[in-house]
């Protein structure tokens, strides 16, 4: 995942202006269903060199960790997940803030402080080293939230928009195991429901309707 993240980052911005303009997470124009932007402006925004390695390293520490935890295919889900629902968070946002609509979103720390957060919160109560500092996993979860909220305030508040709502999709997935929980209740619903729709086809013997005595419900026939 690091290399790919890295090699897309790098022909991102390898590309012409123009080009980037074109992947930007704009909600104005995904309304106009340009709808890959919801995903491609997680690889836009990288604003030098040492921002860039920040990242590639949270990507092959964190998302080692991540995947030894959950698997590959689980963290890639994860990662697609948080990056999409945190555009299409933000485009939704845009409908009821005008002034956001038209603004350029850039995603390049989205999924990596989703996945920072989600470390965090999975260690837990666990102790664990943050640049030689001991740290326990909540704490190292609040530290990625705490980095965020600096950026924003030290920068435009809405610039950090598809990161806080990455971090909030971050928390439902973790503790309230969201979306899981949504499809195994839509799969138990089905369950109920095609159950429901056999069961009209049984009608229950009369006892003048058995050809067998009473006590021979005790058997299997």
């Amino acid at each position: 995942m690091a290399l790919l993240y890295l090699a897309l980052t790098v022909a991102a911005h390898g590309l012409s202006p123009t080009f980037l303009s074109w992947i930007e997470l704009v909600p104005a124009a995904v309304r106009e269903l340009q709808l890959w932007r919801v995903l491609s402006y997680v690889f836009v925004g990288h604003k030098d060199v040492l921002s860039l390695i920040f990242a590639i390293l949270l990507f092959t520490g964190v998302g080692a960790e991540l995947e030894a935890s959950w698997g590959r295919r689980r963290l890639w889900l994860f990662a697609a997940g948080v990056g999409v629902g945190a555009g299409v968070l933000v485009v939704l946002l845009s409908l009821v803030m005008p002034r956001i609509a038209y603004a350029q979103f850039l995603g390049d720390w989205t999924v990596p402080t989703a996945m920072w957060v989600a470390y965090g919160l999975l260690a837990g109560p666990r102790q664990m080293n943050f640049w030689s500092l001991p740290v326990t996993g909540y704490t190292f979860a609040l530290i990625g939230v705490g980095f965020t909220v600096l950026n924003g305030l030290f920068g435009s508040f809405y610039s950090v928009l598809p990161d806080l709502f990455a971090i909030a999709l971050t928390f439902l997935h973790i503790w309230y195991r969201f979306p899981d929980v949504i499809v195994h209740k839509f799969k138990a619903w089905q369950f109920q429901r095609d159950f429901s729709k056999r069961s009209r086809h049984l009608r229950a013997v009369e006892d003048e309707q058995r050809n067998m005595p009473r006590d021979s419900d005790r058997f299997l026939h």
